[in-house]
């Protein structure tokens, strides 16, 4: 015997059908696709996977100037000035930050669901990784910015800087090993990183977006002391551009590295 149920009732059963799809946890709680069922999972994830695609571009672009146009194509990558090998670096972060975010979306374009737990957990360390080798090379460029103003000094990189590889991979290395071993990473409901259904998905969520939010604001103090010291500059090179003959090389190298 049939059951014929009001609209409402219709949606609210296809909705719980379509979350039933998901993967369960050992508790078994679920989580339910964003957007799923209905036009914005579609919006969410074309969108998102377009956008990424765009990135891609751009950054693979940069990429290839810094690598094949100009004085650099004939020079090992180590003997390129620093603000250069810092810029590959944010791209080269940015590039492989975009490609792993877009296998998520196309993998749940294609399964009309969340992607298994497995890969999901791959692709939210790997997003972890990049958000955080790019968020601490952008803090040392603020940093570095704001010493060679400041005090008129050079942060040391070792050879092959590996004091700020050392410190970006090595931090975000471990820090995505911790997060994988108390099961934090998986499906968040639209994309892979945190697992939207551990108790912690709100608790890290806030962390991680205070820690952005940081971050951001980090980067303004050294880029305010930065424009004041360029204009402090520039106002003493005009009076001793007669003695100084190359003021305008050293406000480049100031400047250069902000960029």
């Amino acid at each position: 015997m049939f059951t014929v149920l009001a609209p409402s009732e219709a949606i609210a059963s296809t909705y719980n059908n379509s979350a039933k799809m998901t993967t369960l946890r050992d508790d078994g709680s679920i989580l339910p696709v964003l957007g799923k069922p209905g036009v914005w999972f579609w919006i969410i994830h074309i969108g998102g996977a377009s956008s990424l695609f765009i990135s891609i571009c751009f950054s693979f672009g940069l990429i290839a100037y810094l690598g094949v146009m100009g004085k650099r194509q004939n020079r090992p990558f180590w003997t390129w000035k620093l603000p250069e090998r810092l810029v590959m670096y944010l791209a080269l972060c940015d590039l492989l930050w975009s490609i792993a975010h877009s296998i998520d979306h196309y993998i749940m374009i294609a399964l009309y669901d969340h992607v298994p737990d497995l890969p999901c957990i791959i692709l939210g360390f790997l997003l972890n990784e990049f958000i955080f080798i790019q968020a601490i090379i952008v803090m040392f460029i603020a940093i570095g910015a704001f010493v060679m103003v400041v005090k008129n000094k050079r942060i040391p990189l070792g050879r092959y800087d590996w004091r700020l590889l050392v410190v970006s991979i090595g931090f975000s290395t471990v820090t995505g090993i911790v997060m994988v071993c108390f099961d934090l990473f998986g499906p968040s409901g639209a994309w892979c990183f945190l697992d939207g259904r551990n108790p912690l998905y709100g608790v890290l969520m806030s962390i991680i977006s205070i820690a952005m939010i940081f971050t951001s604001l980090f980067n303004l103090g050294p880029c305010g002391q930065l424009e004041v010291a360029e204009a402090s500059f520039k106002n003493s090179s005009r009076k001793l551009n007669k003695h100084v003959p190359n003021t305008d090389h050293h406000l480049h190298e100031y400047t250069a590295l902000s960029m």
